[in-house]
């Protein structure tokens, strides 16, 4: 799941559609701490043994993880630039620190994935590897 806590909020952006490394989003939603079981009951369905309410993000890990979800909080930093290439069609590049490591990343955002898919085959990879931010943060987010 892509989820990220942001300013005191759990933002989850879910994936609607995966399709060779290429990936569809709905809107995101956003759920502001102290939240409810029943807010997050949609995302977490075994969550039913916990029905309070939910303080911090560290606290929601915790109810994850006795939930027997695989949670933790990977802390980092990351800066970002935007570049608006049509209108239809934008370009990300950032820089990410997390466990005293940097990593850049480059991402193509649009509606259209014929679009997205010409703007991709433009940047050929020397050293990366190709994969959604999620997958990402599961790979190097660790220690």
């Amino acid at each position: 799941m892509n989820l990220k806590i942001r300013k005191e909020k759990l933002v989850y952006k879910p994936v609607i559609e995966q399709y060779d490394h290429l990936l569809a989003f709905s809107p995101k939603k956003k759920f502001p701490f102290p939240v409810s079981w029943e807010e997050l009951y949609s995302l977490f369905p075994r969550l039913l043994c916990y029905k309070g309410v939910i303080l911090s993000p560290h606290d929601l890990v915790l109810c994850l993880q006795e939930s027997h979800y695989q949670s933790c909080l990977i802390p980092l930093q990351k800066n970002t630039c935007r570049y608006e290439i049509t209108e239809d069609l934008r370009l990300e590049l950032s820089q990410i620190m997390a466990h005293d490591q940097l990593w850049y990343s480059v991402c193509i955002e649009g509606l259209s994935i014929t679009q997205v898919r010409e703007c991709a085959n433009l940047m050929i990879p020397q050293k990366g590897e190709l994969m959604g931010y999620a997958e990402f943060l599961n790979k190097h987010g660790h220690n």
